[in-house]
């Protein structure tokens, strides 16, 4: 399916970004989602101080890049083995695993495991390499802090990277 994302293609200290313009709104293929992902559609995502220290090389990060890593949406599609959300829940794509639901951290507070921590690193969903690619080229487009969330739509790992909605308001 096709998809937008705001991509990085090459670090800029040049400044201001509003008059450089770094970053581009890309039209990128989406894969349908693979085991235990889930397809979310984007209501609303930001790019925050971590975006903007790749854009600017604080943080080195493999390129293209899909930025954002804040984000709600909405859960249009599941893959095979996905039963903590379905079709239609509200959802926030999370960096950081959350207690309970990532094999490091399931006895103490939600940090960033040693798994989470490479993928962030990397660019690639916790489970695999990135669904998104150009059109043409068919090149890998990785995502921001595994997550890439300025995009119509992305694939998100369902243990570790989505927090649904309706359980933060069931608390």
């Amino acid at each position: 399916m096709k998809t937008r994302a705001v991509v990085l293609r090459g670090i800029s200290t040049a400044r201001p970004y509003s008059e450089t313009r770094p970053v581009e709104v890309e039209e990128l293929e989406l894969g349908a989602p693979r085991e235990g992902e889930v397809l979310v559609r984007i209501a609303a995502a930001a790019l925050c101080h971590s975006d903007l220290s790749v854009v600017g090389g604080d943080r080195v990060h493999p390129l293209p890049m899909a930025l954002g890593h804040e984000a709600v949406g909405i859960v249009r599609e599941t893959g095979p083995g996905v039963a903590r959300v379905r079709p239609a829940d509200h959802v926030a794509p999370v960096s950081v695993p959350s207690r309970g639901f990532c094999a490091d951290r399931a006895a103490g507070p939600p940090a960033l495991s040693a798994q989470a921590a490479a993928a962030n690193g990397s660019g690639a969903p916790l489970h695999g390499p990135s669904l998104l690619t150009r059109r043409r080229e068919r090149e890998p487009t990785l995502l921001s802090l595994a997550v890439g969330a300025v995009a119509a739509a992305l694939p998100a790992r369902r243990a570790a990277a989505l927090t649904p909605l309706r359980a933060v308001n069931d608390a």
